[in-house]
């Protein structure tokens, strides 16, 4: 996904890049609060486009659980997008209710919302008219913001679709492009032997003012301690990634970006680092009646 910048009347909106959302989904998709079963904690900072000069870099924070002995699971991601001399900040809870529809088989549905908060610098721009008025100090915005998912289970099948940042249908936003992003996931997780499981999947993006773009995944897990793949970004980048798992609980990830365009000359590719701390617990947590 090619990561845009529109300015308008001097304002930008930027919809992030991830390249580990298979880590956490909530960061894509509302309902996948509480798919674990259990407490999940989860960081990640991506630095896009290493060493151009005001190249993007995201900062992520998760969480989401389920509500004891209840199919109900919340879920809070905040959200930093740096680019340049803009600063995008999303604060979103979310709330998600799972239904058990047949024997492994599970269907949630889930919303979000928020607050975001986007801070120019507009004085650090260098440019040719001095004293222009619309790149004089800072314009700074806070608007709320909304987002849908459902999420679906069946064995070793899983999907999503969903739509962030709803308030472009639902606000009138006049100060900048407010960016709708629309995701379209789906894997499956095909059990090689004891030890391998191979995970193809992809992710079919859609952002308002652009293309489609496919994400295609796959992926090979070695007994759920080691998980490594390789995906293609259609028209971007081809990306590696590498996910240990240390112990139960504690799971780190890295993924490195290859860019496949001509801008790849300017910069040294893109890196992601994710971490994830997950407070285990046993499944008494939900409903057993309306889930498992």
């Amino acid at each position: 996904m090619i990561l845009s910048c529109t300015w308008k009347n001097g304002l930008a909106q930027l919809v992030p890049v991830y390249s580990q959302y298979l880590v956490n989904q909530t960061i894509i998709n509302p309902a996948y609060a509480g798919a674990n079963n259990c407490l999940n904690i989860n960081a990640l900072y991506r630095q896009q486009w290493a060493g151009y000069e005001g190249a993007p870099s995201t900062r992520t924070l998760s969480a989401h659980s389920p509500l004891k002995n209840r199919a109900i699971a919340l879920g809070l991601n905040v959200v930093n997008d740096v680019i340049a001399v803009t600063s995008n900040t999303l604060i979103e809870g979310q709330f998600a209710y799972r239904l058990k529809l047949g024997e492994n088989q599970k269907i949630a549905f889930g919303i979000g919302s928020g607050i975001f908060i986007n801070k120019n610098n507009l004085s650090a721009i260098n440019v040719n008219d001095a004293g222009d008025e619309v790149f004089v100090g800072n314009k700074n915005t806070a608007t709320p913001t909304f987002s849908f998912g459902i999420f679906y289970e069946r064995k070793k099948f899983f999907a999503g679709l969903s739509s962030l940042n709803l308030t472009r249908n639902i606000t009138p936003i006049k100060t900048y492009n407010y960016q709708q992003p629309y995701y379209l996931f789906s894997g499956y997780n095909y059990k090689l032997n004891d030890n391998f499981t191979l995970i193809p999947s992809f992710l079919l993006k859609k952002i308002t003012g652009n293309p489609f773009q496919l994400d295609l995944n796959l992926f090979l897990d070695f007994r759920e301690k080691i998980k490594f793949g390789v995906s293609y970004r259609t028209a971007e980048s081809l990306y590696g990634i590498l996910q240990v798992k240390l112990n139960h609980q504690f799971q780190i990830g890295y993924s490195y970006d290859y860019s496949l365009n001509a801008f790849r000359q300017y910069h040294n590719g893109s890196h992601e680092v994710s971490v994830r701390y997950v407070f285990e617990y046993k499944s008494t947590t939900v409903d057993i009646k309306s889930f498992e």
